[in-house]
């Protein structure tokens, strides 16, 4: 017989009814932010030695969060992307080019690095902004983060280990489709006040 200390003993409170019904995102009680992970199919069939330790290739995390308005002006919104942008261009010094429908900042060393880029996203005003990198022969990295105007304004993050950068499109589209589907609620409803 093993003895327990008190302090370690569980404890839950009663169950008295089943869970309920969640159909749709309204039905959520509001949260800070919105997760969720789904599985796509978009990788040709793979060997699974050719997938990083614990990573499975087609599987999408996402995290949606309301946007905040910017304390700052348009103005000085649009001059902090400029700096931005040149800070990249003079310090990579790989200049850019399209990759995917995207323009990308090309690094120096371009193998296990960075590259960033953005491009128009249909059905949004915004650009979409991701950033990826080649995880080995077979897989890239691509991490999306970006504002939308959708839902009253929201930004969104995304991660996904995928065969080809290409399929960054079709993986952003699914995420839209699959919060349709959902009867997402407006950016207020989302955060308690």
């Amino acid at each position: 017989m093993v003895a327990v200390p008190k302090s370690y003993r569980p404890y839950a409170t009663p169950i008295n009814r089943g869970p309920g019904e969640c159909r749709k995102i309204s039905d959520l009680p509001p949260a800070n932010y919105l997760g969720f992970v789904f599985v796509g199919n978009w990788s040709a069939v793979y060997k699974r030695e050719d997938v990083p330790p614990d990573l499975r290739p087609d599987r999408v995390v996402v995290r949606i969060d309301r946007e905040f308005p910017s304390p700052l002006s348009a103005e000085d919104q649009r001059k902090i992307e400029q700096i931005g942008q040149e800070y990249h261009l003079r310090d990579l010094q790989g200049g850019a080019r399209e990759i995917a429908g995207l323009t990308c900042i090309v690094p120096k060393i371009p193998y296990y690095a960075w590259f960033s880029c953005s491009g128009p996203r249909s059905g949004d005003s915004k650009l979409v902004k991701l950033r990826f990198t080649q995880e080995n022969a077979h897989f890239v990295l691509i991490l999306a983060d970006y504002a939308s105007s959708r839902y009253g304004g929201v930004h969104v993050f995304w991660k996904a280990l995928t065969s080809d950068i290409s399929h960054w499109r079709n993986i952003d589209d699914e995420m839209w489709r699959l919060l349709t589907d959902w009867n997402l609620p407006r950016n207020a409803d989302l955060v308690p006040n």
